[in-house]
């Protein structure tokens, strides 16, 4: 008996032995040393996120690979791409939309076509286009680099990105003079992504080689690659279609299947593929643009893709030739994300790593998700390789230059989209020698300063920097935003003032629309004569009214439209357009109503109070007119 309990402590402690021994080894294995080769561990890792993120999000189906030294470590596929008819996902078989990734193969035909010295990277896009040309607004021409940067300097446009149907879709000759964005700012100041930059490099590639990029894509990069089961045609070719999976939306109650989402641009966003394809193009990223005896592009060229074609602030992530920039913690991550409406996708490799993942979801409910999978894989597997870095001692007097917010860059500036960029600003504020960061969504971080303009994360290498004008900070770089800046909203665009404007102009809308006709019913009415009671004028008062009620409505059509979220992008409807006249109106009344005011003073027709009165209105909705213009909510401005 004594001996059983002797060996039973003994087996204990061994077991306590070697569970702490594994535990050590697993430590060490998550460092910068690991590779994930345990293919069940990694597996398992990733079954748990995603089904997790399915099960929450509601989300229809999911297709996911992983590579690694030049082999398919992981290729699944997740729930339903027909949910209807219970058709399963097929990692091989099973097509996606992958939105904006399709940009990866519109930057590696420019790039064939300019080792071929048909096209030249830094020469004024103009020498190349059609039809129609780039506006010479500043001095430096548009440029390939520019708009492989996404530093051409363009605004955001959003109306027609996408269309319902295949009969909307029209040639990139005709579509880019119709929707090419406004110049904002000089080429290469500052990067701002832009659809409309990409789209312009697919038309040059159309123009150069003589075919449409469908065709230029199948033919250069698709059939050499292999890859059988990704196509840019819109609708998907017969052989394909029945392998194409269904998009959803979780409705509140049950995930119902949308339509499919022509993209006009197709070298924009419009490329359907399967897990298995992107495995194939993730290898050959990782092995210098080559795959088994095919090689896209020479080393040279490649490697010039890598490189920097815009850099913000040292150490901020830059604007590569095209391809994007993730990396954090130390650790190079290229590639690419992608999202329609439906359908939501990341492509990532870590080149120093010779790793390789692509994950999409078919369903709404998948939006803002993917880069964060591919952020946990690579904590889990890969610690930042760096120690932290050295902080310095700044005084509050100095850190309050930084204090405001910012709002993105990538923003209308001539539509009536414009006023989008101002709903969810990032804030900075200084605090006992630290900036705080409070971004949309997320908690609340603290940046220490590394140098005079750049701070780091309180508990990482994480980096925000900061561009100077007059003295202040202007700009605001984030490490994770390689294709954006923020701008600090000053001036014309102070939300308090549009907010006193707005609030003070609906109370003066809603008080002559309501209190005026009661109060002169009541007069009528009830009110005693008087002979020296001056009240406003019958007619006064009615263009004024009219005049409200302009008001009333365009708010009101306004409102319902914003709050059509993502239809609006595919068509402007009647509502809006009725609303963006109704201003024209306003400014009618307006104008008889200034006319009135000026006899009302001029012949004393009023007592003083009704004359202030009035005056005040006419200063408040000529505010709100301005008010208007200045958002572009006046005329169709889309």
């Amino acid at each position: 008996m004594i001996l059983q309990i002797v060996k039973l402590r003994v087996m204990k402690k061994l077991c306590l032995i070697s569970c702490f021994f594994l535990l050590l080894c697993s430590s060490s294995i998550r460092g910068e040393q690991f590779q994930p080769r345990d293919i069940i561990e990694t597996e398992a890792f990733l079954d748990g996120i995603v089904e997790t993120l399915m099960d929450e999000k509601h989300i229809a189906g999911a297709t996911m690979t992983v590579v690694y030294d030049d082999e398919v470590l992981i290729s699944k596929g997740y729930g339903y791409a027909g949910l209807e008819n219970q058709v399963e996902v097929d990692p091989e078989k099973t097509l996606f939309r992958i939105a904006s990734i399709s940009k990866m193969f519109t930057w590696i035909s420019v790039l064939q076509l300019v080792e071929q010295g048909k096209l030249d990277l830094d020469a004024d896009i103009n020498e190349y286009l059609k039809g129609f040309g780039i506006p010479g607004t500043f001095d430096d021409p548009v440029t390939l680099r520019s708009l492989m940067a996404h530093a051409a300097g363009f605004e955001e446009r959003l109306i027609h990105l996408f269309v319902r149907d295949a009969d909307d879709m029209m040639p990139l000759g005709e579509l880019l003079p119709r929707q090419l964005p406004g110049r904002v700012r000089p080429p290469l100041k500052h990067s701002s992504y832009s659809n409309h930059s990409t789209g312009l490099a697919q038309y040059i590639v159309e123009l150069t080689s003589g075919m449409a990029f469908e065709e230029y894509a199948e033919k250069h990069i698709l059939k050499p690659m292999g890859m059988y089961n990704t196509t840019f045609r819109q609708p998907i070719p017969d052989n394909l279609s029945d392998n194409m999976s269904g998009g959803y939306l979780f409705t509140g109650e049950e995930l119902q299947k949308m339509y499919f989402e022509y993209v006009p641009m197709s070298g924009v966003g419009g490329a359907s593929a399967s897990a298995g394809d992107m495995a194939r193009f993730m290898k050959m990223l990782l092995n210098n643009a080559c795959f088994e005896d095919v090689c896209l592009l020479d080393s040279a060229t490649f490697e010039l893709m890598k490189q920097p074609a815009l850099i913000h602030s040292e150490g901020i992530n830059p604007a590569r030739h095209g391809i994007m920039d993730m990396s954090f913690n130390n650790i190079e991550i290229l590639g690419h994300g992608g999202a329609t409406f439906w359908f939501h996708s990341i492509m990532a490799i870590l080149p120093e790593h010779n790793l390789g993942f692509f994950l999409s979801f078919n369903s709404a409910g998948g939006s803002g998700t993917t880069r964060d999978v591919m952020k946990r894989l690579v904590e889990r597997y890969y610690s930042d390789p760096k120690p932290l870095r050295e902080t310095i001692d700044l005084n509050n007097e100095y850190l309050e230059r930084f204090e405001g917010k910012y709002m993105t860059n990538r923003r209308s500036h001539s539509s009536f989209f414009k006023m989008r960029a101002m709903e969810n600003p990032t804030v900075i504020t200084a605090e006992n020698g630290k900036l705080r960061m409070d971004e949309p969504g997320k908690a609340a971080a603290w940046y220490l300063p590394v140098d005079s303009t750049t701070f780091r994360e309180k508990n990482s290498n994480k980096l925000i920097a900061f561009e100077f004008e007059n003295d202040k900070a202007r700009y605001l770089f984030k490490d994770h935003f390689c294709f954006r800046a923020f701008e600090k909203i000053e001036g014309a665009h102070k939300p308090l003032l549009h907010k006193t404007i707005f609030r003070t102009s609906l109370i003066a809308v809603i008080y002559i629309l309501l209190m005026m006709p009661l109060l002169y019913l009541a007069r009528r009415n009830y009110a005693p004569a008087r002979k020296n009671l001056k009240p406003i004028p019958f007619n006064a008062k009615l263009f004024a009214w009219l005049c409200s009620a302009s008001f009333a409505i365009a708010y009101l059509l306004f409102n319902s439209t914003f709050g059509m979220g993502r239809e609006l992008i595919l068509e402007v409807p009647a509502g809006m357009k009725i609303g963006l006249l109704l201003p024209f109106a306003a400014m009618f009344f307006l104008i008889i109503m200034i006319y009135r005011n000026i006899e009302m003073w001029k012949n004393k027709e009023t007592g003083l109070p009704n004359n202030l009165f009035y005056s005040l209105v006419i200063i408040i909705f000529i505010a709100a007119l301005w008010q208007l213009h200045f958002w572009n909510l006046m005329g169709w401005r889309w």
